[in-house]
């Protein structure tokens, strides 16, 4: 897909310099993002990863109606539980999600109310190639509880099942993975400030189940799949309007992936790169305390690394 829209200031903005004179000579100071822009890089991350583990809700709610899903053998007398919310069918190929707004759930804790709705639009079932949903975001709302942010999801989007789910054995045996294709056009998310970002979104996501030597696991990777060519840019996972106005893309260097021990919150590796007028950031997920990868079984958190177009750079590592 080929866009010409002009795109994001999604960070670096004013860079506070601070200088001294002493014998004639002038030193600056290592310049660091403001406020403002660390608040933003951090909010249109974490609507992105919640964005994705609705995503996760539709699929798993999808498991506990079989006429719609088309059933799998390994999961015949098995009913998938949604942390907070409750599952209800509203009509032959719809189905409903309901959140609570007050249990915990994930790592760190968040609560969620609101609806979504998802309603099988093309194929005859889940289960087979191409099969396609509409979900439809209903005042969906994530609130963290650490720091009370808050994201109110409003809009339509659609998933597609693109392998099916014919080959569940071999998802099983951890020989191949589920993949989905998802796309958004002009989702409103509010923040917690009441500023909105308009989100577009172009990505895949699979699941495959992966054995570690203390664990099985549920991998969760993803990356974008369009090119703007204009732009000289690929792997474009979303792009839209900030919280402040202005407009963003953001794509894929390194996919992202996180798994269920962790919670789908918390990834594990992957590099974004979010850019706009000459000037750019880059997210690295699955580093410690130092900035480095983390080796150990959950990540600390993602190193925010920033550079502007007259040269300045810098980077701040911020927990999950």
């Amino acid at each position: 897909m080929k866009n010409n829209i002009l795109f994001q200031m999604l960070v670096v903005g004013a860079i506070a310099f601070s200088s001294c004179k002493k014998d004639k000579e002038t030193s600056v100071l290592k310049p660091e993002p403001d406020a403002q822009t660390l608040t933003q890089v951090e909010d249109n991350n974490d609507s992105k990863s919640e964005s994705d583990q609705a995503n996760t809700d539709v699929t798993d709610a999808l498991d506990n109606f079989k006429s719609i899903s088309g059933g799998r053998v390994a999961v015949v007398n098995e009913r998938k539980i949604i942390c907070g919310c409750s599952i209800d069918s509203v009509g032959s190929r719809t189905i409903r999600l309901s959140y609570d707004g007050e249990t915990p759930c994930g790592n760190p804790s968040r609560t969620r109310s609101g609806t979504i709705t998802f309603q099988l639009v093309e194929g005859n079932q889940w289960k087979f190639p191409g099969a396609k949903v509409k979900i439809t975001l209903n005042n969906y709302k994530v609130t963290k509880l650490s720091n009370q942010k808050s994201w109110t999801f409003n809009g339509v989007k659609y998933i597609t099942n693109v392998r099916g789910h014919l080959n569940w054995s071999g998802y099983l045996e951890r020989t191949d993975s589920l993949l989905y294709r998802e796309r958004a056009k002009d989702i409103k998310i509010t923040l917690n400030s009441g500023k909105v970002i308009t989100y577009n979104v172009a990505r895949t996501t699979s699941l495959k189940y992966v054995r570690y030597s203390n664990r099985d696991v549920i991998q969760f990777a993803a990356n974008g799949d369009t090119t703007f060519s204009d732009l000289q840019l690929s792997n474009v996972d979303s792009w839209g309007s900030n919280q402040f106005g202005n407009s963003f893309t953001s794509n894929y260097l390194t996919r992202l992936i996180s798994d269920s021990y962790c919670f789908f919150w918390r990834p594990k590796s992957g590099t974004i790169l979010h850019k706009a007028n000459g000037n750019s950031v880059t997210l690295t997920f699955g580093v410690n305390e130092n900035g480095n990868a983390d080796t150990r079984d959950c990540a600390y958190g993602w190193k925010l690394n920033w550079s502007i177009s007259n040269g300045i750079v810098g980077d701040k590592i911020i927990s999950y």
